[in-house]
């Protein structure tokens, strides 16, 4: 990409690339669809998938557009920092956005970037009231019941916010993986802002989980157990 991207004869306010989608994730086109329908309402079009979908002259052209987004920091941080140390392209520094409280934070930072701050206030309204319109229907079923949480040490903060918009009560967190020990007990590095009254507990296997949740049965039962 350093040898390849030509300084930029002319740039198109109204197109940006997309840096960084993994090519054997499974979900990538469903992800740049919900992507490119939040794009288009800003009035922008994406200029080149780097590298997913990629020809050499698209490659050269790169430059062209007015912002970059990446999809994921861990591939896409690299090559937005490259052109904007060489050619002073600016870029959106977060992930594709996962979540409604993410997209909108999300919409409201690109927003910023191409001086459409009104307009993207708007987007995000509108995605909000068609998000909790849909929530309804699945409300009638799972409000007032109870989630636990079992992943490795990645963000579900949107998980906990999807849980609470549906009245549903997230009992307890179990992580998988390696966690961060603070003055306060153990939290995840990577799970995001979780409600702090949620319990978070590091667990090494499937064993360990059934433990405590029967553990918390009995307790909330009103009983004692040492």
């Amino acid at each position: 990409i350093e040898n390849l991207v030509e300084p930029p004869r002319s740039q198109d306010r109204n197109r940006v690339n997309v840096l960084g989608e993994k090519a054997l994730a499974s979900d990538v086109e469903t992800n740049f669809q919900e992507i490119e329908q939040l794009l288009g309402q800003l009035g922008v079009r994406v200029g080149i998938r780097f590298v997913r979908h990629a020809t050499v002259e698209e490659i050269r052209r790169m430059g062209e557009a007015s912002l970059n987004l990446i999809s994921s920091r861990e591939t896409g941080l690299y090559p937005a920092r490259l052109l904007q140390e060489k050619y002073e392209m600016p870029f959106l520094g977060a992930d594709f956005p996962v979540g409604q409280r993410e997209t909108a934070d999300w919409l409201r930072h690109l927003g910023r970037l191409l001086d459409r701050e009104g307009l993207a206030e708007e987007i995000s309204r509108r995605e909000e009231e068609a998000f909790l319109k849909q929530l309804d229907r699945y409300k009638k079923v799972l409000s007032g019941k109870r989630m636990v949480i079992n992943t490795v040490d990645r963000q579900v903060d949107w998980l906990v916010d999807l849980a609470q918009s549906l009245e549903m009560e997230v009992v307890q967190i179990n992580v998988f993986q390696l966690l961060k020990e603070v003055e306060t007990g153990y939290s995840p590095r990577n799970l995001g802002p979780i409600d702090p009254s949620i319990p978070i507990c590091p667990v090494k296997g499937p064993g360990e989980i059934q433990v405590e949740l029967e553990r918390r049965r009995i307790a909330e039962a009103g009983l004692h157990v040492r």
